[in-house]
């Protein structure tokens, strides 16, 4: 119980943890969406939250405000941006780059990844220069691509598109968890996919050896922040009558700030009961929400009140919390579509086979489109958005393909985007020179869900779904290929057969092959300076424990990489699952075995090694304790 409560009195969160705790979850409170696949679309998901967390995540109840920016300049040659930009100063000018510190759930990810034991680099002069870049990734990704597209009809959001870890990792991997998404989203996944998966994954690694890598030279959410932290409302304040400009502040903060409270200050509040002089506070305007020890006797308030207070904060932002979650997980139903009645008969439904219930949507040509008065045509019902980029580029095709065959067939394309009005997908089929029906969703498609833009929905002549198509259809002649099929008189009434599914695994698979290759790579080149020569230097941890007392434990970590290359060759050749799944629990249960054996070497206890034993963590881990440790000695010449 000693040993547990010196445990616990080491490593209890502080408040500012407790509140990035609290803050992510509450940015996240639409849990179900993992198990479900899909995303929140209740009312507050129009809103944006402070800090940097994707729309896109299936457990955010919120937007992001540097996407919802990004869309905003992107539609600003059709109306102004006043909402985004408004919300923006609205948090900049109240919260400043508290918001950094305290609420972003990405920055606790990376100040967590940074707690990682292994060796870490200094601030220093270049570490401030490169506080730049985001600036001007601010400059030409979020502002200047944006709106130079925007006047070509264009939308293009460009630091989403292109570069934002975050929403790599929250929207995309998050929405590839769900199975059903791997099947549908999967096929559509390819360079610009492992662009930004490479991405995240060199963000994540630098976050660990520097503190906040991310947010202190790429984002772009964090330097408008800091442009306006200075007037915020909210924050850590300098005193300059009392500061002395010793520079303690300066040499504890781990971020690159010149004078606390400029802009690249994350507000995280180390600095203020370490300050000799006693200058900084923490203050919402007029009044000291935090003060040094030393000298603040007259501006705290008794502790019994203060507790008093804290604790009733804290009970009240708990209520509001789990308030939150009941609502979104189980009160709100807007995640459960509107279906209409007839759709409870079994064969009604909008998966491939069933017949797609009868609707009717409205339509720029002044009237509308109702599905049964075009029973006996094939017909296509394409959902998109007028930001979508994909939706744009297969829209060439569709159209060559409507002028072929519109005799017999039919073209409804609807935007499922309520912010696009009639006026918007006016000028947008004028611009692209369509000349299919086009409109808006409206509620009268409530009863499908789509999981991202564009979606198409080729239905036979009977009106049986015979194909669901997630993603643009990009390649030449695709679409054309698709609808022929539906039309040629050899059609049997059978649907198109699925594509192949997307193996998240085996994707990720290839990456921790790279990974290890890369790996041991560079273990050989440590070993080359080390002395040691030999195919053996190639084999990550083999022969390198001698310095430890420990004499070839690395054949353990040699079995259980060996499990990984032997699971691939076993889903190739098509082995039955069984012996996958066996090889899957050998190669956990003797990585785990190393670990231990391993983490003892470094004096770590067992419940490290256990832990660091497992999927994913398993070469984080061994990196940090491997590589990291660069104290290899030349052999012994005995």
């Amino acid at each position: 119980m000693d040993k547990l409560k010196t445990w616990w009195a080491a490593h209890r969160p502080g408040t500012r943890r407790l509140v990035q705790l609290y803050a992510a979850l509450l940015c996240n409170a639409h849990l179900k969406g993992f198990g479900e696949g899909g995303l929140y679309r209740g009312r507050t998901k129009g809103l944006c939250v402070p800090g940097l967390n994707c729309y896109s995540c299936p457990a955010a109840i919120g937007a992001c405000p540097l996407g919802a920016l990004q869309n905003a300049v992107a539609a600003s040659a059709r109306r102004p941006a006043f909402y985004a930009v408004g919300v923006l100063l609205l948090f900049g000018l109240t919260l400043g780059r508290v918001i950094c510190g305290w609420v972003c759930p990405f920055g606790l990810l990376q100040e967590l990844l940074h707690k990682l034991p292994t060796g870490k680099l200094k601030k220093s002069r270049l570490t401030r220069a490169l506080t730049w870049v985001k600036y001007g990734l601010l400059t030409l990704l979020v502002l200047a691509l944006p709106l130079y597209f925007a006047f070509r009809r264009l939308p293009l959001p460009a630091f989403c598109k292109y570069v934002c870890p975050a929403g790599t990792l929250e929207g995309a991997l998050g929405l590839l968890l769900h199975p059903a998404n791997r099947e549908s989203l999967g096929s559509g996944l390819g360079l610009l996919f492992d662009w930004k998966l490479l991405v995240l994954v060199l963000v994540l690694i630098a976050c660990v050896f520097l503190y906040r890598a991310f947010c202190r030279f790429l984002c772009p959410l964090g330097a408008l922040y800091g442009l306006m932290t200075r007037l915020a409302l909210l924050g850590v304040k300098l005193d300059p009558e009392r500061c002395t400009e010793c520079g303690v502040c300066r040499s504890l903060c781990p971020v690159d700030i010149r004078r606390v409270g400029d802009r690249e200050c994350v507000a995280c509040g180390k600095c203020i009961d370490r300050c000799p002089e006693a200058a900084i506070r923490f203050r919402a305007g007029k009044i000291v929400l935090h003060a040094p020890v030393a000298g603040a006797a007259n501006s705290r308030p008794p502790k019994a009140e203060a507790k008093r207070k804290r604790t009733l904060a804290w009970a009240l932002a708990l209520a509001l919390l789990l308030g939150t979650l009941v609502y979104v997980n189980f009160l709100d139903r807007v995640d459960a579509a509107p279906v209409p009645a007839e759709t409870q008969a079994a064969a009604l439904g909008n998966a491939v086979g069933q017949t797609l219930p009868d609707f009717s949507v409205e339509t720029l040509e002044g009237g509308s489109f109702t599905l049964s008065e075009h029973r006996g045509e094939v017909t296509v019902l394409n959902l998109w958005a007028t930001w979508c980029g994909p939706c744009e580029r297969e829209f060439p095709d569709m159209e060559k393909t409507y002028q072929a065959n519109r005799d017999r067939m039919e073209i409804v394309s609807v935007s499922g985007d309520p912010s696009d009005t009639m006026e918007m997908i006016a000028d947008y089929k004028a611009s692209h020179g369509l000349s299919f029906p086009m409109g808006q969703a409206g509620d009268a498609l409530g009863f499908l869900r789509i999981s991202g833009y564009p979606t198409s929905i080729l239905i036979d002549r009977s009106g049986k779904v015979g194909m669901v198509k997630v993603g643009a259809f990009i390649g030449q002649g695709e679409f054309e290929e698709k609808v022929a099929h539906f039309l040629s008189a050899e059609y049997d009434g059978k649907p198109l057969a699925a594509e192949k599914a997307f193996s998240l695994s085996l994707y990720l698979y290839g990456w921790f092959l790279l990974g290890a290759v890369l790996l041991a790579i560079g273990r050989w080149g440590i070993l080359r300076k080390a002395g040691r020569k030999g195919w053996h230097s190639l084999i990550p941890f083999l022969n390198v424990y001698q310095e430890y007392g420990i004499v070839w434990n690395g054949w353990l970590g040699v079995l259980a990489d060996l499990c990984l290359p032997l699971r691939l060759v076993s889903g190739m050749i098509g082995l039955p699952g069984i012996i996958n799944s066996i090889l899957a629990v050998l190669g956990l249960l003797i990585g785990i075995l190393e670990s231990i054996r391993l983490a003892g070497a470094f004096g770590k206890g067992k419940a490290f090694g256990v832990f660091m034993g497992l999927p994913v963590f398993k070469e984080i881990s061994r990196l940090i304790l491997g590589v990291g440790k660069a104290a290899y000695r030349p052999s012994d010449p005995a």
